[in-house]
Formats: C-alpha cells, structure tokens, sequence
C-alpha cells in the first residue's frame, strides 16, 4: 500500500486554522529545496522554478538545497549552477547521501562558506556525457564535450580557490587520458589562474 506524500498542518499567514497541506510545500515555505533524483530538464524547471519563486518571495533569505544525486544531464545541470550564481540569495548546498556527477558540481556552486556534507555522503567527480543515443558526428560532439568539461574544470577551480592545469593528452585509437599537474607560478600568471 502506497503512503503517498505525508501531509502535515501549516498555518498560513493569518489564518485561524492550520490546513493540512504536503510535506514538500511546507519544507519549501521553509527555503528548503530537494535534489533528490537524476538531473534532467523536469528536476532542472522543478529546482529553478522553485528558485526563482524564493529569489522573488524574499531576496534577502538564504536557499538551502539537499543533494541526494547520481548526477545526469550536463545542459541542465549548468543550467542549474547558472541560476544559484544569478539570484540574490545566497544558496547554502548540503549533500546528504550521494552527490555524483552533475550533482556534485552543483554541491560546489553553492556559497563558498556555505558547502557540506553528511559524513557518510559520497561525492564523486563530474563526468561528461552530452546526451543519450546515437549521433551522427562523433567528433563534433567529442569537441563540445572537451568544451564543456573544461569550463566545469574551470567552475570547480574557481569555487575551490584551488589552482591546477588539466593536461589532455592523446593516446593510441583517439583514447583521451586527463592527468592533473600542479602549475608553476609563471603559468598561474600566464593561464589566469
């Protein structure tokens, strides 16, 4: 037997009564959003909706979102990050089971003093993948993903005040292996890091 969203009582602005309303609009009446399922378009409008809602209702209140993610689609993860830099509100990021992925860059796109983790949370390094199924052009698409990767590189510098240098190299069959090397202060200053 399927329990369904839990409903609890929530009294509305200067109403006498509570009403019994979800779970889910109480907790986000309290700022606090959840990310809890594979990023998609649907998670993505869901999240930002949400987002923006808040930014309008009051600018001035910090955005608390739970992360519970294996990640997924690049497009509208970034899409994601993008608006937690835009609104006013500082967004306040918590991974509370697993932040893979996707996911684990939106972890990092929260204010910088402002970024946790559960002790058993699992956080795992972004991966790149555009989109499912067949394309025509695999180099095309290879080229965008070398594209997108790197500004997620550069996002996850940034963020972590941290700076290194990713060397892509080429090996046999067009196989891509991405090794990490920490640069030396001319190239810090050559790079803009």
């Amino acid at each position: 037997m399927p329990l369904g969203v839990p409903k609890v009582p929530f009294l509305f602005g200067e109403d006498e009564e509570a009403s019994w309303v979800e779970l889910y609009n109480v907790i986000y009446r309290c700022r606090v959003l959840f990310l809890g399922d594979e990023i998609n378009s649907e998670t993505t409008n869901d999240i930002g909706g949400l987002m923006v809602f808040l930014n309008i209702e009051n600018p001035k209140r910090d955005i608390h979102l739970l992360i519970n993610s294996p990640g997924g689609e690049m497009l509208s993860g970034l899409a994601i990050y993008d608006l937690m830099q835009v609104i006013q509100p500082a967004v306040n990021t918590l991974c509370v089971g697993i932040a893979a992925s996707m996911a684990s860059l939106l972890l990092i796109g929260g204010q910088i003093s402002k970024r946790e983790a559960f002790p058993h949370a699992m956080i795992h390094q972004p991966a790149s993948a555009f989109y499912q199924g067949q394309t025509v052009d695999y180099m095309l698409e290879a080229n965008e993903l070398l594209k997108m990767r790197q500004t997620m590189t550069k996002i996850l510098c940034t963020k972590n005040r941290q700076a290194f240098m990713v060397d892509i190299q080429r090996h046999g069959k067009g196989l891509l292996y991405v090794t990490r090397r920490s640069p030396s202060l001319l190239e810090m200053g050559k790079t803009g890091f």
